[in-house]
């Protein structure tokens, strides 16, 4: 696997069906994509876009922390990809007028060098699927906008990115993750809730975003915190939840 480096500690993975770029060869078995199905739909939303017209290759940048976090980690993005970048170039029915291509973008687990990382990326790609980390999804958006590129991601739960005047390039894949936890607990009265997360930036970062949007919505969270790293801040923050009084 050949990884280009970029300034600031961003990284590529050059993943491409063209002879010209290297190609990243795996042996993860094809039958594990969690990935695969809403890759697909989000590149064929892509080209939906007017940017695409007269080009001869369209390159997308799937972005996320793929080799620091966890359960990033599992999601075999380039595989997923690279099926569904397949899909679409074969598919006869789609005038696209250009080829599809994508790179895998290596995004940091910490929010400054994340977006530190993002800034790199703006002649890289034509669009991206990302980012993942809701730290920086307004500033990532802001950029996208700024370069005239569109920026799907399923990931960025920040509320603010619902204006469409204000970020006219961002576009959700998903129904918003807060939207639809807070029908969950309003439908169960279920009010003064604690968000507790892990210790790396990218689930802090999602935790505080979570309770900002669910806040704006009208309802009450009581704590957010991480869990520590070791069993005294644990403990810790066992206690604080006990401590902050109705929590549903």
């Amino acid at each position: 696997m050949q990884h280009i480096h970029l300034p600031f500690g961003g990284a590529i993975w050059e993943l491409s069906s063209f002879p010209c770029c290297p190609v990243l060869r795996s042996r993860h078995s094809l039958s594990t994509l969690p990935f695969y199905s809403i890759t697909l739909w989000i590149i064929l939303g892509v080209l939906t876009f007017p940017c695409c017209v007269q080009c001869l290759i369209f390159k997308v940048g799937v972005l996320g922390p793929w080799n620091c976090d966890p359960y990033y980690a599992k999601s075999l993005p380039a595989i997923a990809s690279r099926l569904a970048v397949g899909r679409i170039n074969e598919d006869f029915s789609l005038d696209l007028g250009c080829t599809m291509d994508f790179v895998i973008l290596q995004e940091a687990c910490e929010t400054s060098k994340a977006l530190t990382s993002f800034v790199q990326f703006e002649n890289v790609v034509d669009a991206f699927i990302g980012p993942t980390n809701p730290g920086y999804c307004n500033a990532a958006a802001l950029m996208g906008k700024n370069w005239d590129k569109s920026v799907f991601s399923w990931a960025c739960i920040n509320y603010e990115l619902d204006r469409v005047q204000g970020y006219p390039t961002f576009a959700r894949t998903l129904p918003s993750p807060t939207r639809v936890l807070f029908t969950v607990l309003r439908f169960f009265s279920l009010a003064n809730i604690a968000i507790v997360s892990s210790n790396e930036d990218i689930w802090i970062d999602t935790a505080a975003k979570l309770a900002s949007a669910l806040r704006n919505q009208g309802l009450p969270v009581g704590i957010v915190m991480s869990m520590g790293n070791n069993d005294t801040m644990l403990e810790n923050t066992l206690l604080s939840i006990r401590n902050a009084g109705e929590i549903k």
